[in-house]
């Protein structure tokens, strides 16, 4: 037997009710509902009309009411002048609008999960050849239910206060928890950290510390609690914790390596910073997948997570070696880009999470005196530099010199140059860090 989908009929005819006594409620209800919100259609169709004579500055009562839904043709499909008259009387007060309001939309939530929910699972039954698209699709849709229309004009004044109390508690020193920061001071201090639904971009060409510089910040924000998600479409897992192993010991990567296969000794103390600082990784947020798929896997495993732990940041290594979406093989390399780029963003926007990525830059700084990288170098897309909330440009003069056979002797190895490249929300600028190439290990220079 068909089950009568969720609804509350009495809830709806007093928001007509009330609109029908006070004019002005109407506005209360459009903050909260839609005329599909509405099961009865007689229903959507007296709600539209109110809506239109509102919006046209005439009065909505009986009268005006009758008139135009006789002109449309559609007053005894509602139940003539008659039902218009009781519906007046349905209420007392208008004064409660926005509670009748509330009632029918969360009825119609209701409506809608069941909808999706049925979709979802007759799409199920087809047998489709993209499984992971079909998680997508279900993941997206069962979000969109979630009503996002309600509660956005905000009076100024009414922010004042919390904006300022903010302020008050960075004077004593307090960092909100909403804002992410990398750990290299004059980079927060530049860019006052990441919001929550920022984007940055870590960017280099190969051999130059992009991995190195994105676990640094990954590791950072574990160790000050934040849970952390890496997504390494370049590295598998374990060369991901034995680089954070040895730059939190300052253990030679060679040697741990080395040591691994049996191939050397190593002494006590080193084997007990090992230890020690595996310990202490253990023990912290930290989540690792080395199989992230396309942009449509990573939002679905992010989301998953999302739900079990707070995430404070997702890192993705590096962007352009993502899996191509089915639909984006056909374009060419740069739209298929602008696709992943635009996906994260999205990604950082719905779970209000900052997502930090890694790209890889052209060979144009190659042609270029100082070898420094510029935005435009950025690989295969300039949706790239347009979606980023934040670029950092990796530079390190002594691989270029490698590379080139240039004279090393002068250089110091282990300066590090970040560039700032981009940012909304302030000036570009310039830093140095310190790498100490045999842990792969950043620091503050």
């Amino acid at each position: 037997m068909r089950r009568i989908p969720p609804q509350h009929i009495e809830a709806e005819q007093s928001v007509l009710g009330a609109i029908l006594l006070d004019n002005q409620a109407v506005n209360a209800a459009l903050e909260i509902l839609r005329p599909s919100d509405f099961y009865r259609e007689s229903h959507k169709v007296i709600f539209i009309a109110m809506v239109d004579l509102s919006r046209r500055n005439q009065p909505v009562d009986a009268i005006t009411m009758t008139d135009v839904l006789r002109t449309r043709g559609r007053l005894e499909s509602i139940g003539g002048a008659q039902y218009i008259a009781e519906l007046a009387g349905r209420v007392p007060t208008a004064a409660n609008v926005a509670h009748y309001a509330k009632i029918v939309s969360e009825k119609a939530v209701l409506r809608d999960l069941a909808t999706v929910t049925r979709e979802i699972c007759s799409s199920a039954y087809d047998n489709p050849l993209q499984v992971d698209a079909l998680l997508d699709r279900a993941e997206r849709e069962m979000l969109a239910v979630r009503r996002t229309n309600t509660g956005s004009v905000v009076r100024v004044s009414d922010d004042i206060a919390p904006i300022l109390a903010e302020f008050h508690r960075g004077l004593a020193g307090e960092k909100p928890a909403n804002v992410t920061y990398t750990g290299f001071t004059k980079l927060d201090q530049s860019t006052g950290g990441l919001g929550p639904s920022d984007m940055m971009l870590v960017a280099a060409r190969p051999s130059m510390g992009k991995t190195a510089l994105i676990v640094r910040m990954m590791e950072y924000n574990a160790r000050h609690g934040r849970g952390v998600l890496l997504f390494s479409a370049e590295m598998s897992r374990w060369d991901i914790i034995v680089r954070m192993i040895c730059a939190a010991a300052e253990i030679d990567l060679l040697a741990f390596r080395q040591v691994r296969r049996g191939m050397v000794r190593m002494d006590e103390a080193a084997i007990s910073a090992i230890h020690r600082e595996a310990e202490r990784l253990g023990a912290l947020p930290i989540f690792i997948d080395e199989l992230p798929g396309s942009v449509s896997v990573i939002r679905a495993k992010a989301r998953r997570l999302a739900q079990e732990v707070k995430l404070g940041a997702i890192f993705v290594d590096y962007l352009q070696v993502l899996n191509i979406e089915d639909q984006d093989h056909r374009a060419n390399r740069e739209r298929q880009v602008a696709a992943m780029s635009a996906g994260l963003k999205r990604l950082a926007k719905e779970l209000q999470v900052p997502v930090i990525a890694a790209a890889q830059l052209n060979r144009q700084p190659a042609g270029r005196a100082d070898h420094r990288p510029q935005t435009s170098d950025l690989r295969e897309s300039g949706a790239l530099e347009q979606d980023a909330d934040v670029i950092v440009l990796l530079h390190r003069e002594i691989v270029w010199a490698r590379q080139t056979g240039a004279d090393a002797s002068k250089i110091d190895e282990r300066v590090a140059e970040l560039l700032l490249a981009k940012q909304r929300n302030g000036p570009q600028g310039k830093m140095e860090l310190t790498f100490i190439e045999s842990c792969a290990r950043f620091e503050d220079r």
